[in-house]
């Protein structure tokens, strides 16, 4: 699995009612998604950090349906993606 985080950089313009309105959107968008795990309740306690797990061959996908849902939410220009690789056991 792949971590996907969504981190908004600036307090000032980034509130908290507006992160978790974009977590719900997007959890909306993943929700029935078997490629990708995405918890409504982290996003609830979400300070500045959506995150969520993608198979790798939906990487790609659920990158688009990110973006699409950050300039739904006017937020694109506030938010970096970062994409980790993770561990195996």
């Amino acid at each position: 699995m792949i971590e996907v985080r969504v981190r908004f950089t600036d307090p000032d313009r980034s509130s908290l009612h507006r992160i978790h309105n974009f977590g719900e959107d997007l959890w909306r968008a993943f929700r029935h998604s078997k490629a990708v795990e995405i918890d409504i309740g982290e996003i609830d306690r979400s300070r500045d950090v959506i995150r969520y797990f993608v198979h790798r061959r939906h990487l790609k996908r659920s990158l688009a349906t990110t973006d699409d849902v950050l300039t739904r939410n006017l937020m694109k220009e506030e938010a970096a993606i970062e994409v980790a690789e993770m561990g195996r056991a």
